[in-house]
């Protein structure tokens, strides 16, 4: 059996390094357009991501993420400084 739940990125029950980033994604205010970006990049059909996968996104693609936000790694969005730039400090 198969079911579909269309829901919003606030709502997901994420585990993990997934919950870890929705968390901070929240924190920040950015669900709804991490949520754009995730209906972007999966297309019309959305019955191929499973919570799974929706968990391994949030927790594997950080900087992918942060990088659709506009820093250049999941470092800088969480901290407002790249690791390069902590390392000179």
């Amino acid at each position: 059996m198969k079911y579909y739940v269309e829901d919003s990125l606030d709502n997901f029950e994420a585990w993990s390094g997934g919950k870890y980033t929705l968390d901070t994604l929240i924190e920040k205010g950015d669900c709804d357009a991490v949520e754009s970006f995730i209906e972007e990049i999966q297309g019309a059909d959305c019955s191929e991501w499973s919570k799974t996968t929706v968990n391994d996104f949030l927790w594997f693609e950080r900087d992918t993420i942060a990088q659709h936000l506009g820093y250049s790694d999941w470092e800088e969005y969480e901290y407002g400084k790249s690791e390069d730039e902590e390392d000179e400090e």
